[in-house]
């Protein structure tokens, strides 16, 4: 015999029960910056559920895409928190470029 998978309903009522106890703990709730931020985490979350899903159906057993996931938030992160120092360095770049000068930072 096998054994008895929990129902649908079931596991969208823990679902919500765990989200309504995270709003609940979250200190500003449910905020639109909250709201925001759990649809964004969902779209990434389902991206990489997509894209380990499609080498585990045709065959090959390639579970490397959430590590890749991992690595482009943390470049993502990184990003987002330098970003003026970042943009200001590409128009530097632009600029000395257009001016014939050596570049601020080589690219190989």
């Amino acid at each position: 015999m096998h054994p008895a998978k929990p129902s649908v309903s079931l596991l969208c009522a823990v679902l919500v029960a765990l989200l309504v106890a995270f709003l609940n703990v979250h200190p500003r709730g449910l905020s639109p910056v909250v709201v925001n931020t759990l649809a964004h985490q969902g779209v990434a979350l389902a991206f990489a559920t997509m894209a380990q899903t499609l080498p585990v159906l045709t065959g090959g057993l390639d579970l490397s895409v959430g590590a890749i996931l991992a690595l482009a938030n943390c470049v993502a992160s990184a990003t987002v928190e330098k970003r003026k120092a970042m943009g200001d360095l590409v128009v530097d770049n632009l600029i000395c470029a257009a001016e014939g000068k050596p570049l601020l930072t080589r690219v190989n």
